[in-house]
């Protein structure tokens, strides 16, 4: 007992001393008033006292805050203002709040303690003589102190869990240790389920303590995770105590009282979860109307009591069918943006609101009316752009209209840094590459970003060969630079994502006269392709042997800077998941997920992740599962990090050796190499074909200072076993401390091996084992902050005390869909749908509600067919995502089937037709001609004009022979007539010439695909025979092929291409040395 006094005798000297500079003070008192309260049975102290401002006009019960002063404040009762919550007060602070859509208004008492070291049953009287005095919610006090008053809250529940079981939640700040025999009772936090939040000044002396007491108490498995706040730099002052008990945002959100609300006596209270089945919704007109649909809104600890929907904002006045339920319609909606709120109140009176926005389009802007620029397909059902003559400026947006495009190529655009051009989806989602040869493609394009969050879809952007593989989804080229691509989904192709430029004989196309700078490539999600997922930078940092005006020269790639790779998932890539080269300057790869990766077994061309030759960065917090090369290869320049990375099955090649989880080696590349350096931590390695992790020196060039810690490797396949899991090549200088090698995956307690849960469960040696390394890094692969115990873990993974909560899918049911009778089917899509840490393992569609009952073709589908919608108006429907943990989500999508309407009946006649006499006869053809529904019952062909009587063989035929006698222009009349007596009609004109009419004159020249690959088809037809030679032109002038042709007029043929690098080119049609046709045509890849 004497050595606990001294020690806490000398505490309170250090904080006397601390407090001179407060002395002779005068301080206001605010909405506080002084009075007394018990310290003992028979004792009382000054203490000063704020209630709420409605206190004495109701009967309700308010929550009650106890404030303990620090062990200056003992003198008279005016000091104890000078601190903390009567500070705080005392400048105005009302201590009402807002927690779950509830307001709460504290009854806050700040006892006088006549020594300042608060005893527990001290704090009991105080809690007894205001419960016995006061309207208090006795599952809602709470205690809170500073310096020695910290240490009376401490000490308070540490002294046992019958004084624990008083609180709902403790706040201590800059609190003063508590006795060492007491320790073990900081566990009563824990038993009885008490919120704890601390926090100090990093420079305070007591720091220490703080960060000593949360390790203790969250290694007693508390059902809420304790708090730990550090204000960098500050001390043991007001600058710290002021931003703890400040009652705003300034400091934390929320602010510790409202933290504090969160809880009540045996743990917390949460508010209820406001959710609608979708937060955006969008119709066109005519269509009016929409539902809001609040019914998976939920109450964790009851029951959802009421609804109500309101209209916050709009161009007009909404009506709401039934604001007080679950799901309701509004209508009356007028084009433009509204938002409605839902707010929902539980069985406890907590509330929680969320938002929907209607957006209505008029009928007549298809979705785009934003855009400078609209891009729809062309007649070969692709889009090929040129921005020279389209007038689009810096922060344009270029819209692609939704639906299906062969190919689509973006070039000579060029936004600004501050102004990028954005290229987006409108009206839908964008499909491309059923028919091309490639994807999307963007060259000579600057400072833009292409998104596909145009539409509802997860990917506005869907690239897929369909049948045949196309060499790229996504290619961004020569002359491309500051870009950013998200929102994609690429299947079907050769490569997934390409963005490099290959060195040619231009200098633009060289290092260092061009760079690609600031690059963000990020969700996307990138499956089933041949080779790459992603091909990033040019793979021959070193050069090219080219011949450029007869002279071999050895040409550079352009280098890229600041690249940023992340949110990608890659999966089932015939060879590497993402390869990274020619990219020396900040590199990083992040949060990805590489699975099943290297499928064709390709040596040299099968790893999950590559930062290859010179290349220089980091690759961290990425999810590596399944390949047959090495999960992680790093080959670059410089001082390069790999941290907080899962590889899973790397390495399984087939083969008796295997390759590895981490693999690193030098490449130099010259002229601008700097020794590799690489600093390996806390990575988790699982079933490796060969090492864990493995460095090599094969060139003789790694640098010195390279580190190893923190790293987790289990179950390899390493010939040596263990001692081989993290395999440096002796001469190597390098730190390697701090890593777990186990053999046994078992032995390494993962919370669920079988679904690649590589999070660690309680027990794991990897628990507490790391070293501190919070200079480089400070969080794990989820995030969470490290260090959660009393050291650093070992691998990704930091052990939080709790197994992490399973993530809930995100269901999608797809756009709003409308169709007219007669058509009374569609198909529903829920392929949008995710889950964000796990699969979604089952559907299910169902209908809610409708005019008649629909058939679901496949309810267990991601997509299903849906008929039988025979009957106009509004039909609902549903769909519940599983995922692989039993978690759900729904969501809903409306099929509006409208009315049949008058027919649409149109005649077409044909295109116009010339012939030359002595041929007589063309076929007037109607048969594209059509109806809406129904059929067409009747053609009637009559000359409406002409110089001569013809003879139409059948006139009431779709097609029929006319001859014709005498030259001239003829017109004919078609009329259809439909089953429902409607009819149309249309002229065709045909042109009959003499017999001595000059024919055209000139030579003609068609080339196709253009753009092109390897082969371009030509057809020459020529006014008369003529020698004939073609030759191909680079941009510049030069000369690139000659082709004798020989003597022809007519010539049908196939030109190889493929030698020519990508650019514009020109191809001559000569006579001699006379030019007769020039066509342009753009070579790519």
């Amino acid at each position: 007992m004497k050595n606990q006094l001294s020690y806490r005798s000398i505490v309170s000297t250090c904080l006397i001393l601390c407090a001179i500079c407060y002395a002779h003070v005068v301080f206001s008192q605010g909405n506080q008033s002084q009075s007394t309260v018990k310290i003992a049975p028979s004792a009382t102290t000054g203490a000063w006292l704020h209630l709420p401002d409605d206190y004495a006009r109701t009967s309700d019960n308010y929550p009650l805050l106890i404030f303990l002063h620090g062990v200056s404040d003992g003198g008279t009762l005016n000091t104890v203002l000078a601190h903390g919550v009567p500070r705080v007060i005392s400048k105005g602070a009302n201590m009402q709040f807002t927690v779950g859509g509830k307001l709460y208004k504290f009854i806050v008492v700040s006892p006088q303690i006549p020594d300042g070291w608060a005893n527990e049953k001290m704090v009991q009287s105080v809690i007894d003589d205001m419960k016995a005095k006061y309207r208090v919610d006795a599952s809602r006090i709470y205690l809170t102190g500073l310096s020695a008053g910290g240490y009376g809250v401490l000490n308070y529940v540490a002294s046992g869990s019958n004084y624990a079981s008083n609180l709902a939640a403790i706040v201590p700040v800059s609190s003063a240790p508590i006795d060492v025999p007491k320790l073990g009772g900081l566990c009563n936090i824990a038993t009885a389920n008490l919120g704890s939040w601390m926090l100090c000044g990093s420079t305070d002396n007591f720091a220490g303590y703080q960060t000593t007491y949360t390790s203790r108490i969250q290694s007693c498995n508390p059902s809420s995770k304790p708090l730990s706040t550090f204000y960098s730099g500050g001390g043991h002052d007001d600058g710290v105590w002021d931003r703890a008990y400040d009652a705003t945002h300034a400091y934390q959100n929320p602010n510790i009282y409202e933290w504090m609300l969160q809880f009540r006596q045996g743990g917390s209270t949460p508010a209820p979860v406001a959710r609608v089945a979708a937060s955006n919704i969008a119709v066109t007109l005519p269509v009016s109307t929409a539902t809001l649909d609040g019914s998976t809104s939920s109450a964790s600890n009851g029951t959802i009591s009421t609804f109500e929907w309101k209209q916050d904002s709009g161009p007009a006045a909404a009506t709401i069918a039934s604001p007080g339920t679950a799901r309701t319609t509004v209508s009356n909606l007028k084009a433009g943006t509204y938002v409605f709120s839902l707010t929902v109140t539980d069985n406890a009176g907590l509330k929680a609101s969320t938002k929907v926005t209607v957006q209505v389009t008029a009928a007549s802007s298809g979705g785009c009316g934003s855009c400078k620029f609209l891009v729809t397909k062309g007649a070969d059902g692709g889009a090929y752009i040129n921005g020279n003559n389209l007038n689009v400026q810096p922060g344009d947006t270029v819209c692609v209209q939704a639906g299906d495009y062969a190919y689509i190529q973006f070039f000579n655009f060029s936004g600004t840094g501050a102004k990028p051009i954005v290229f987006i989806n409108c009206g839908g989602q964008v499909k491309i590459g059923n028919g091309g040869n490639y994807g999307l493609v963007f060259n000579n394009v600057k400072y833009f970003k292409v998104t596909g969050s145009g539409s509802s879809q997860k990917y506005g952007f869907v690239v897929n060969g369909v049948s045949k593989k196309l060499s790229s989804g996504l290619a961004i080229g020569k002359g491309c630079t500051d870009y950013e691509a998200e929102r994609f989904e690429i299947t079907g192709s050769e490569v997934g994502v390409m963005a490099k430029v290959n060195p040619d004989c231009e200098t633009e196309n060289q290092a260092p006269y061009f760079e690609i700078r600031n690059v963000k490539l990020h969700d996307l999600y990138i499956h089933d392709v041949i080779g790459e997922g992603m091909y990033i930078g040019n793979t021959a940092p070193g050069g090219t042997e080219t011949v450029c005006n007869g002279n071999t020269l050895n040409l550079l790639p352009p280098r890229m800077y600041n690249l940023k790779i992340y949110n990608v998932t890659t999966q089932n890539t015939g060879w590497d998941g993402i390869q990274v080269a020619s990219a020396p300057e900040n590199v990083e790869i992040f949060n990805n997920k590489v699975y099943n990766y290297g499928t064709t077994n390709k040596g040299s061309q099968q790893a999950g992740i590559i930062l290859g030759g010179l290349s220089n960065g980091k690759v961290y917090n990425n999810t590596v599962i399944k390949g047959t090369g090495n999960g992680i290869e790093l080959f670059g320049t410089g001082l390069s990090y790999i941290y907080n990375n899962i590889v899973v099955d790397a390495g399984k090649d087939g083969t008796a050796v295997g390759q590895d989880a981490i693999f690193i080696d030098d490449r130099p590349t010259k002229p601008d190499y700097t020794p590799l350096q690489a600093y390996v931590f806390n990575n988790t390695v699982v079933n490796a074909g060969r090492d864990g992790i493995r460095m090599q020196n094969s060139f003789s060039t790694v640098a010195k200072g390279n580190l190893f810690y923190n790293n987790l490797t289990v179950n390899c396949g390493s010939p040596q076993g263990t001692a081989d899991y993290l395999n440096v090549q002796t001469g190597i200088d390098a730190q390697v401390t701090n890593n777990v090698a186990l053999a046994d995956i078992n032995a390494a307690k993962f919370v669920d091996v079988t679904n690649n849960d590589f999070h660690l469960a309680t027990g794991s040696p990897a628990i507490d084992k790391g070293k501190d390394l919070s200079a480089y890094f400070k969080t794990d692969i989820d995030g969470d902050a490290r260090p959660s115990g009393a050291a650093w873990d070992i691998g990704a993974d930091e052990y939080t005390g709790t197994a992490p909560s399973n993530k809930p899918p995100v269901a999608s049911a797809g756009n709003d869909i409308t169709i007219t009778l007669p058509v009374s089917a569609t198909t529903l899509d829920g392929s949008d749908s995710y889950d964000p840490d796990g699969s979604i393992a089952a559907y299910k569609w169902t209908q809610i509600s409708g005019p008649a009952t629909a058939n679901i073709a496949a309810s267990d589908q991601a997509q299903t067919g849906v008929s039988g919608l025979i009957t106009e108006g509004t039909y609902v429907f549903e769909l519940t995502v599983t995922d692989n943990k039993g978690a759900t989500d729904a969501a809903r999508v409306t099929v509006t089937v409208k009315p049949r309407g008058a027919a649409t009946l149109i005649a077409n006649a044909g295109k116009n037709q010339e012939i030359r006499l002595p041929d007589s006869t063309v076929t007037l053809d109607g048969t594209g001609s059509s109806v809406s529904y129904g059929s067409i019952t009747s053609y009637t062909w009559k000359l409406q004009q002409g110089p001569a009587s013809v003879q139409i063989l059948d006139p009431g035929a779709a097609q029929t022979p006319v001859t014709f006698t005498a030259p001239g222009v003829y017109y004919f009349m078609l009329t259809v007539t439909d089953d429902n007596n409607n009819t149309a009609s249309a002229v065709v004109i045909i042109t009959v010439k003499k017999n001595d009419d000059h024919p055209d004159s000139t030579n003609k020249l068609t080339i196709f695909p253009n753009p092109v690959n390897n082969t371009l088809q030509l057809r020459l037809s020529l006014i008369s025979p003529a020698y004939t030679v073609l030759r191909i032109l680079a941009g510049n002038g030069a000369v690139m092929s000659t082709i004798n042709l020989g003597q022809v007029s007519e010539l049908q043929r196939s030109l190889d291409v493929s030698f020519l690098p990508c650019g514009v080119y020109f191809l001559h049609v000569t006579d001699g040395d006379a030019l007769k046709i020039v066509k342009k045509f753009i070579k790519i890849y």
